[in-house]
């Protein structure tokens, strides 16, 4: 962020060379705006432009949004200027990754990033584009603002890059935007992880929120609307959560009309209890719920085209190019069994399958015990996180084929259980294919694939 963040725009957005002023009747609103404006020039978050600026710029209006506790939050209107922005996809933590990613008997500490969104500077080019005015006077912002419709995903990348150092380092670290958790099997380990990821944000500039984070670690914490506790290895709505879904549910009844707002209140409240709570969705649904689903059948011809023609590659079924996985071989051993396989892209006679394609070993692997002795595995990124623990617990030792992704939560479990030097996979056009050959993955270079030599230990990470 040397030069600061440049909006992806996918087309010009329309400028004006007039000011556009918010207008705001009630005194009491215009008092909060007026101080909220004054809190953002004294966090240098805004600077006011100087009248006559003849550039061509985008204005956006200001307004007020009632607070949960009766207050009132200024909000800036930045529907117009993201109808320019380009859709891009954000990946964030979910609650089933946090499930992976904790585990009994482990220790928490939440900690919350200062005025987060304000850490990422805008590219001065673009601050023309961030103007709103007010009395008269005209604004622009100089950092990244709540509303712009890629401030999540941006901040979400820039806070990735801010945490892999960490997780190269093996702290297990769970991020949401602004709200991190930091896990450790023991409190002892847990505060000499505070110590470093707090010292380690401090020389990037950044500071943690001492009022929302909660520097002592503990068992039972509250994270994301829910309530993790390790001791009883459970997971469960806040009290809040719980009476939020409750009150939203009662304005839906017969014969009544609800906005559309509402129906997407609720269905964002459903969203997040279906993954918590065990068959809520069977609660949730009519007595007589049936499920009608589409089977394909494979047919034994063309498999490529018939791969493609049912959404594309399937993402576990990959097979790494033999002259690649003998290189493998001669590096840390031959293995003597493939967790994560099908009879096309196994590379072991005994082998797990994630498909009932009758595996001699069986199906699912992290369902059944493993052989002794050296395992491989190139199972799919949503399995790592419970692989990378089985490896730990079970004291085995695996070749792992898995991306070089430090931002990624399960990567800070693979520090802890290198067991030799990791060899970084050479970049080929044929390095993934799937249907006997026919079928290559598109940009094997993106995925930076390591073979990772591990071993697990006695105790849980």
């Amino acid at each position: 962020m040397t030069h600061g963040y440049q909006i992806q725009f996918y087309r010009r957005p329309s400028v004006k060379r007039s000011p556009t002023f918010t207008s705001v009747k009630d005194p009491g609103h215009a008092e909060v705006l007026q101080t909220e404006i004054s809190t953002l020039l004294a966090k240098a978050a805004i600077r006011e432009v100087e009248s006559g600026d003849p550039q061509a710029v985008f204005f956006s209006r200001y307004f007020l949004v009632p607070k949960r506790d009766g207050g009132l939050r200024p909000v800036l209107d930045l529907r117009g200027l993201n109808k320019y922005l380009r859709p891009l996809r954000c990946n964030m933590l979910t609650i089933p990754r946090v499930w992976q990613a904790i585990a009994a008997g482990d220790w928490f500490t939440p900690i919350d990033l200062k005025d987060a969104y304000f850490q990422i500077p805008i590219w001065q080019g673009h601050w023309r584009i961030l103007r709103f005015g007010f009395k008269g006077r005209v604004f622009e912002f100089q950092v990244l603002p709540f509303g712009i419709s890629l401030a999540p995903r941006t901040f979400t990348c820039c806070m990735d890059a801010v945490i892999a150092p960490m997780r190269q380092r093996g702290l297990r670290i769970l991020s949401y935007l602004d709200d991190w958790l930091i896990c450790a099997d023991s409190e002892e380990l847990c505060r000499r992880h505070v110590a470093l990821l707090l010292e380690h944000i401090r020389s990037l500039g950044l500071c943690h929120n001492d009022k929302k984070s909660k520097l002592q670690p503990s068992q039972v914490i509250t994270f994301l609307g829910m309530v993790l506790d390790s001791r009883r290895a459970t997971l469960v709505l806040t009290p809040e959560r719980q009476l939020a879904l409750k009150a939203c549910l009662c304005q839906f009844q017969l014969h009544s009309q609800v906005n559309w707002g509402l129906c997407l209140r609720l269905m964002g409240l459903m969203a997040t209890t279906v993954q918590i709570v065990p068959l809520a969705l069977l609660y949730m649904t009519h007595h007589r719920f049936c499920s009608l689903r589409a089977v394909h059948v494979p047919g034994p011809l063309n498999s490529a085209a018939d791969i493609m023609s049912r959404g594309g590659p399937h993402p576990g079924e990959w097979r790494l190019h033999p002259q690649v996985v003998e290189e493998i071989w001669h590096r840390f051993g031959r293995a003597e069994a493939d967790l994560f396989a099908c009879g096309e892209s196994a590379h072991c006679h005994l082998f797990f399958s994630l498909k009932s394609d009758n595996p001699p070993l069986g199906w699912d692997a992290l369902a059944h015990p493993w052989p002794r002795g050296l395992l491989y595995a190139f199972p799919p990124f949503t399995l790592l996180q419970p692989l990378l623990r089985r490896v730990w617990v079970d004291v085995v030792r695996l070749i792992l084929v898995a991306t070089l992704w430090p931002h990624m939560t399960w990567f800070s479990a693979i520090p802890p259980l290198l067991d030799g030097t990791p060899w970084e996979l050479p970049h080929r056009r044929d390095l993934l294919s799937q249907a006997g050959g026919n079928l290559f993955h598109p940009f094997p270079v993106g995925l930076r694939l390591v073979a990772w030599p591990l071993k697990g230990m006695a105790s849980g990470p």
